[in-house]
């Protein structure tokens, strides 16, 4: 299912993580592949924005031990913004769940896994201006699970004269439903 995204570990770095490498020095490179490599941590993107940590941990503990969960905050509200890192205690657990979860949905979304360097304080609030992902200031899709519209879409319907902003937020489900809930599904199933 990594194939999906295109996030097949190969060599120990996947398809993602070799686009980004023309924004390295030949030797920067090389110390990026050697953490890459070693890491035990991944990004997790795609999320919701109500998928709960005990979600999240539900789901990757089929590969291995969690040390840290980690969820991806809005800079300014302190909000989930829809991705996550995840903290093993090996390497091997890191690119199972990238090589066995990827595609997987999580609150009915694909989730998206790579390997990361390793998690850094900081890095787990969004950079928009916003202050979430930058993706979603520029969506002009509706998309339920990440707030509603995107921010500059949400501007400008409000400009259009609709003063109440079109944001939903679902009860979240709790732990127990997860296992045996359909939104916990591989992506192929519904091609199926």
């Amino acid at each position: 299912m990594a194939s999906l995204y295109g996030l097949g570990c190969r060599d120990g770095i996947t398809e993602y993580m070799q686009t980004k490498r023309r924004k390295y020095s030949r030797a920067a490179w090389e110390g990026v592949k050697r953490d890459l490599r070693e890491s035990a941590t991944i990004y997790v993107g795609n999320l919701s924005f109500y998928t709960t940590e005990e979600q999240i941990y539900e789901m990757f503990h089929l590969v291995g031990p969690v040390k840290a969960v980690i969820m991806g905050l809005n800079a300014h509200t302190r909000e989930p913004c829809g991705f996550a890192f995840i903290e093993f205690y090996t390497h091997e657990h890191a690119r199972d769940a990238v090589n066995y979860l990827s595609g997987l949905r999580l609150d009915s979304r694909p989730v998206k896994i790579d390997i990361d360097q390793g998690f850094a304080e900081g890095r787990q609030f969004g950079r928009g201006r916003a202050g979430g992902q930058v993706r979603d200031e520029f969506r002009e899709d509706y998309d339920y699970g990440r707030g509603g519209w995107g921010v500059i879409r949400q501007l400008q319907i409000e400009r259009e004269g609709n003063s109440e902003p079109i944001i939903h937020r679902p009860r979240p489900s709790s732990t127990a439903e997860f296992a045996s809930n359909e939104r916990f599904r591989h992506a192929e199933s519904d091609e199926d």
